[in-house]
């Protein structure tokens, strides 16, 4: 297992997603207690009033976390759908199914020259990625998104034309949270196949990011009123004194202190994404056939769920979907779905393994 505990995933792919799950959740929590201070600050000098306010957050702040959380959630995607390519290319080369020609093809190969993924779909994706990433750029400005070092991905350099695998590539060069826009040029370079349909995406990211930020905006904001009706109760008033709103941004989770809330979100966002873009990557024609099964994996070290315990290490077929096994609880999950191709499934039922209970059966197409 990766070495924190925090993806239930082994070996290089694990460390890899378990390092972009400790930079999302740095720099979401420290992007969000940046934010919330003054918010909550400016929500108790409103006194009695402020049990009536509908949103702790000023449309600004609003849309600054939504870069962040666009940021996390872009990166998370894409690497899973990257690594579910890039273990299926590594699969077909080791049964013969392509040749290792083909499968070190260099960018050249697959992504014409002039091309440039984000900007392809027409005038009005053009006209919102211009905007996206000139918000991209004023959000690095202002402090909002990390100013990340990103490999040298041009066209010709060493690593594009040597057609580098990805696992040994982002091993060498950790992934940390980048804009839709800035993941999409950073994947669809490193992975074959992968920027068939993405020109929408960056647009689909943000739309999403600024939903949840509304929604971290209202959980949040409930959070400190039943804070301040607490202490109302308890007849000692809304004070602004230091350490009266030092008291109320620990109990509300987003310091340094206390992170719990914060490190909840970012932790909750980028696993949930993550998991997303594996689904859907997992789910494409072209890669179904390779991975008629995956596994269930979870950690088992008294801090999972009772919900989620008893799927794990269980085999389910393709057609399962893995939110619909999960359930419905996202947040603190810690679970991941293994894709285990039709030549490991042979060998798997040879010893035994069986499809979980419920399901249809997955026959084996192939020698083990």
């Amino acid at each position: 297992m990766a070495d924190s505990g925090e993806v239930a995933m082994g070996g290089k792919t694990g460390d890899t997603v378990e390092k972009l799950l400790d930079k999302s959740i740095q720099y979401g929590s420290a992007q969000l207690a940046r934010l919330a201070r003054p918010a909550i600050v400016r929500l108790l000098r409103r006194g009695n009033e402020a049990m009536g306010v509908r949103e702790l957050f000023t449309d600004l702040e609003r849309r600054q976390l939504a870069v962040v959380l666009a940021a996390t959630n872009a990166t998370a995607n894409l690497l899973g759908r990257a690594l579910v390519r890039d273990f299926q290319r590594k699969v077909q080369v080791r049964h013969g199914v392509i040749d290792e020609g083909r499968a070190g093809a260099g960018v050249d190969d697959v992504v014409p020259a002039g091309h440039d993924p984000v900007r392809s779909h027409g005038p009005g994706a053009l006209r919102e990625d211009v905007i996206d990433d000139q918000r991209t750029k004023e959000a690095r400005d202002a402090g909002v998104l990390p100013s990340v070092f990103v490999a040298d991905r041009r066209r010709g350099s060493p690593a594009a034309t040597s057609g580098a695998v990805l696992r040994e590539d982002i091993t060498r060069t950790p992934v940390e949270p980048l804009s839709p826009e800035e993941a999409i040029r950073y994947f669809s370079q490193l992975v074959p196949g992968l920027a068939a349909d993405l020109p929408l995406f960056a647009l689909a990211q943000r739309r999403t990011a600024f939903t949840l930020a509304v929604s971290t905006d209202r959980q949040l904001l409930g959070t400190v009123q039943d804070l301040i009706r607490e202490r109302l109760a308890a007849g000692k008033g809304i004070s602004t004194a230091p350490r009266a709103i030092r008291d109320v941004l620990d109990r509300a989770g987003v310091t340094p202190k206390n992170p719990q809330y914060s490190e909840m979100v970012f932790r909750t966002n980028m696993m949930d994404s993550y998991n997303q873009g594996l689904e859907d990557e997992r789910q494409r024609p072209d890669v179904v056939d390779t991975f008629p099964v995956w596994q269930y994996l979870g950690i088992e070290d008294g801090r999972e769920g009772d919900d989620h315990r008893p799927n794990f290490s269980k085999y389910y077929p393709a057609s399962a979907g893995f939110p619909d096994v999960r359930g419905p609880r996202v947040f603190n999950c810690r679970c991941v779905a293994s894709p285990i191709s039709k030549w490991e499934w042979a060998r798997l039922k040879a010893q035994g393994a069986e499809i979980a209970a419920g399901f249809a059966d997955v026959p084996v197409t192939v020698e083990g």
